[in-house]
């Protein structure tokens, strides 16, 4: 093979090598939640380390108020949640916030995605979700 050959053919290789290296690796599937038939809660436990948030997802969603509540057996955690398919955190669940509750004014979306994360190394964590009915203005 001539010389000039040898180099086009290590480029190529070289290029392969560096575009197949910057396909990331697929994520973690996010956890699916949904209600129990006639349930009016739901509670999640696992375990999140510092850097690899944890993805909720609850399809369907009731119509109706949804209470969030999140807890973690130590150390610092927080919840961004988002609407269908929005980039965009409701107001109050930006990262950073620290948020760990949001009460929903009637979900008006078909899933929800919560991203849990962690500030430290490794912790247990529960997010629980309670629906409840929506209340009635009141009368004048």
């Amino acid at each position: 093979m001539n010389p000039a050959r040898q180099v086009l053919v290590v480029l190529a290789l070289a290029l392969a090598a560096s575009l197949t290296a910057q396909v990331p690796p697929p994520g973690p599937a996010p956890n699916q939640l949904s209600f129990s038939a006639g349930a009016s809660s739901l509670e999640h436990e696992g375990t999140i380390r510092a850097g690899q948030p944890v993805e909720l997802v609850l399809s369907p969603v009731p119509d109706e108020v949804l209470e969030t509540r999140l807890l973690a057996k130590e150390g610092e955690i927080e919840m961004s949640v988002y609407r269908d398919d929005s980039s965009e955190p409701e107001s109050g669940t930006e990262p950073g916030s620290g948020a760990i509750g949001w009460i929903s004014a009637g979900a008006g979306a078909h899933r929800i995605r919560f991203v849990v994360r962690a500030a430290a190394a490794e912790t247990l964590f529960r997010l629980s979700i309670q629906v409840r009915a929506a209340e009635a203005p009141a009368a004048d």
